[in-house]
């Protein structure tokens, strides 16, 4: 057998090993959490790893995504808050059967579950993911949602390595006292394969809507929230179609009826009812993005947001507030305005709308381009698997 094959002395090299991975989170629904550790499950397995998905409570249209792509997905079956010793017998029974060599946590709930497994299987490398970047979640009158960012502010020095999701979150927690040594931000990635521009999909939902095809159509994409800055949106509606009267408005998204109703009181109010829809939430996002003209996101806090991210996928041009990595992501695909400032909203949108309206081909395309570039899954995976010690491929894939 001929030698010298590099520094092997003639051995073949080996294939690097493939690593037992345990995800862990509160839940399976959908979610910007949800979703990118549905990512970076997939894409572990794509590349050979061995992947597991805890999470406390069965079911979730994520669960369905994963059981689809083949990923093993494990449930603690909670029955609600206070259901504790039978899902620790049963997260004992599934530490024994996973045999991580990696734990990696997800938000609060979560990251207080991967101490516990961490317990259970001290020879594993224990890595928290925070989501978080919101000053006002101090605030929250929820008893057991401040114990728990408590114990995790506690038991931050536990986990090896703290990967944030942006530099607001990293600074944020920070400020809390979690180690900066053990911080990391690795942004989250974009699919760009299912965030793309849809022509036909933009036809379509135009055309259910009722927006003409000289319509410049306005959207806010976000939960309803106080903190998406739903109430500066809808005044500068108004003061936008004093000076643009082709302009139309849609706000996609749901939440707190109560809050909902606040906010279509506040539309009648601005004068706004005829030229303002409102979508509970669409299947098709890739579609609603391809619909707009123009995103806006006003809010008053931000991580990183993900509707941002997928929005300029789709070759989408926005207008946000200078909160979170809101600016780091945009670059310069739109404008930066401060936060809770209707007017300022307003003056950029009309500014955006005037230097380039209808978007050109190649202007969608150098925006997407961004999002490729910088932000995709690859990236987030790379960037991850890094921080967590682990090949990039174990050239083995599961069947």
């Amino acid at each position: 057998m001929p030698q010298g094959l590099g520094s092997t002395g003639g051995q073949l090299p080996q294939k690097p090993a493939r690593v037992a991975v345990l995800l862990l989170l509160r839940s399976l629904h959908m979610g910007g959490a949800e979703r990118q550790l549905a990512l970076l499950a997939c894409e572990l397995k794509h590349r050979g790893h061995v992947v597991m998905v805890l999470s406390f409570y069965a079911g979730g249209v994520i669960e369905a995504e994963l059981l689809a792509a083949g990923v093993v997905v494990r449930s603690l079956n909670k029955r609600g808050r206070w259901d504790l010793w039978r899902p620790l017998i049963r997260l004992a029974q599934i530490i024994r059967e996973a045999a991580p060599q990696v734990i990696y946590s997800f938000m609060t709930v979560g990251n207080l579950l991967g101490v516990l497994a961490y317990w259970l299987a001290p020879r594993a490398r224990l890595v928290w993911g925070i989501r978080a970047s919101d000053p006002h979640l101090a605030l929250t009158k929820d008893r057991f949602a401040r114990l728990a960012a408590w114990l995790e502010a506690c038991a931050a020095g536990i986990p090896s390595i703290i990967i944030a999701n942006s530099h607001a979150g990293a600074a944020f927690h920070r400020g809390l006292g979690f180690p900066d040594a053990r911080l990391r931000v690795v942004h989250n990635g974009i699919d760009t394969t299912r965030f793309c521009f849809d022509e036909a999909g933009r036809a379509r939902l135009r055309a259910a809507w009722g927006i003409a095809p000289d319509d410049i159509l306005i959207g806010l994409v976000a939960r309803l929230d106080p903190l998406k800055g739903h109430r500066y949106f809808i005044a500068a509606a108004a003061e936008i179609l004093a000076h643009e009267p082709r302009a139309k408005f849609v706000i996609v998204g749901r939440g707190d009826p109560l809050y909902a109703q606040t906010l279509r009181q506040q539309v009648v109010r601005a004068g706004v009812v005829e030229q303002l829809l409102w979508v509970d939430e669409h299947a098709d996002m890739a579609s609603v993005y391809s619909a707009l003209d123009l995103l806006t996101l006003p809010s008053l806090s931000e991580g990183f947001p993900n509707v941002l991210g997928e929005a300029m996928a789709c070759g989408l041009r926005a207008v946000v507030s200078d909160v979170g990595d809101n600016a780091r992501l945009l670059g310069e695909a739109g404008s930066v305005v401060a936060a809770g400032d209707a007017a300022a909203l307003a003056g950029a949108t009309l500014a955006q709308i005037a230097a380039s309206h209808p978007a050109s081909q190649g202007l969608r395309e150098a925006i997407r381009a961004r999002i490729i570039e910088r932000f995709s899954v690859s990236s987030m995976v790379d960037q991850t698997l890094s921080l967590l010690n682990l090949p990039s491929s174990t050239s083995i894939n599961e069947p």
